[in-house]
């Protein structure tokens, strides 16, 4: 917050903790319609943005059964206004289903049932498509000057395939993804995955910069600036096919295993240091 004047959340996973994200001079918009719809959440700096609507959009219905039901699938809006400029900005984030990253497109990974695994599947592409022509909807009644589609997309934007997949479904509002360069080492999630990202209209930026862990969240923020009015030809990055090699090395903060962010340390009574993993706490079905 110190150095930003709008965050996007996902997994937020309770409104009730809408209170515990919220500062000082800090505007902050969750929803509370049931069925996880309080999972995306936006925040936003008062001084430089005031909000002017904001909307929750159910994309999809619950999916799975049994242990891996899946209680919907949602996205959150805000349609906000700059003070400075009175220039309008809309954003929507989303949290799309897991488990469906395959090498070369959808594919079911984990070995699921036949039947779990097509509602999977159908859950996030439907869910896509419901999410694109929402935005759509709000862009054509509340026409603004830039678009921030942000979402923990669960599928690497390295992948050629998503990309591709992505520029089809979001061809309407020419959105372009504001990852530039991608870091040669570490991931949002574990590895070398990006699945975190942003794509956006009306604005120009330099790119996405991967950032140090947090003590708050398994994923690792990523931060961007943007200049509003400022568009950029649409040829000046084809996510398909554009700026998509290795970036600069990331130095200073290392980069880590996924259990290694459960790894618990402790000492015996002889003073040996003994180290042991709690997965206790996470929910393997969770997106």
């Amino acid at each position: 917050m110190e150095n930003s004047s709008l965050i996007t959340l996902t997994e937020v996973a309770s409104s009730d903790r809408a209170s515990k994200l919220r500062e000082q001079g800090w505007g902050h918009f969750v929803a509370s319609e049931g069925g996880r719809s309080d999972d995306a959440a936006i925040a936003w700096e008062k001084k430089t943005w005031r909000d002017q609507e904001h909307w929750a959009k159910k994309l999809h219905g619950s999916f799975g059964s049994g242990a891996l039901l899946v209680s919907g699938l949602w996205c959150s809006d805000v349609l906000l206004k700059h003070v400075g400029t009175g220039q309008t900005l809309i954003v929507s984030v989303s949290h799309m289903p897991a488990h469906v990253n395959g090498t070369e497109g959808f594919s079911n990974i984990r070995n699921e049932p036949a039947a779990i695994w097509a509602a999977r599947k159908q859950a996030y592409q439907q869910g896509m498509d419901q999410w694109s022509t929402h935005v759509q909807d709000i862009c054509r009644r509340k026409k603004p000057d830039a678009l921030m589609v942000v979402g923990d997309f669960n599928v690497n934007l390295k992948d050629d395939w998503f990309r591709a997949y992505m520029k089809q479904h979001w061809k309407p509002l020419d959105l372009t993804l504001a990852w530039k360069h991608f870091p040669t080492e570490g991931g949002t999630l574990g590895g070398n995955r990006i699945i975190d990202g942003t794509y956006y209209h009306g604005m120009s930026t330099d790119g996405a910069v991967l950032q140090p862990r947090v003590n708050s969240s398994d994923h690792r923020p990523y931060k961007e600036s943007f200049a509003l009015g400022a568009t950029e030809p649409v040829e000046f990055y084809d996510p398909a096919t554009g700026h998509i090699g290795p970036g600069v090395e990331w130095w200073g903060f290392g980069d880590y295993a996924y259990d290694e962010m459960f790894e618990k340390q402790t000492v015996d009574d002889d003073g040996n240091v003994v180290v042991s993993f709690d997965f206790s706490g996470l929910d393997p079905n969770f997106f």
